[in-house]
C-alpha cells in the first residue's frame, strides 16, 4: 500500500499554506461502486468513475468525502474560472 498523509504548513510569514494530498492506494482494489454507496450519505461527496474497460485509460476511479471547502456556481456565472483562480492561488502543492 502507497500512502502520503494530510498535512498543511504555513509557509514564511507571507507564504501560501502548502498541503499534501491525502492519497491511498487500496490494495486488493475494492469495488468502486460499493466504496461510493457506503460514502454517498457524506457531505459533499463525489465520484468520479472511470467505468471504462481498458487497461491503460480507464485505471482509475477518485471519491471524495468531506472537503475542508468548496464551490457552488449557477451554470449562467460567468466568475467560476475567476473565483476558483482567486481560491486556489493561496495554495501549493
Amino acid at each position: 500500500m502507497s500512502e502520503a498523509f494530510s498535512s498543511s504548513d504555513r509557509s514564511p510569514a507571507t507564504g501560501p499554506t502548502v498541503f499534501t494530498p491525502l492519497v491511498r492506494e487500496l490494495v486488493p482494489m475494492p469495488d468502486s461502486e460499493a466504496v461510493f454507496a457506503k460514502l454517498a450519505g457524506r457531505p459533499h461527496c463525489l465520484f468520479l468513475d472511470s467505468a471504462r474497460r481498458d487497461r491503460q485509460l480507464g485505471r482509475y476511479s477518485y471519491i471524495m468525502v468531506d472537503p475542508f471547502d468548496y464551490l457552488e456556481f449557477m451554470p449562467q456565472d460567468h466568475q467560476a474560472f475567476d473565483v476558483l483562480q482567486e481560491k486556489m492561488a493561496a495554495f501549493t502543492v
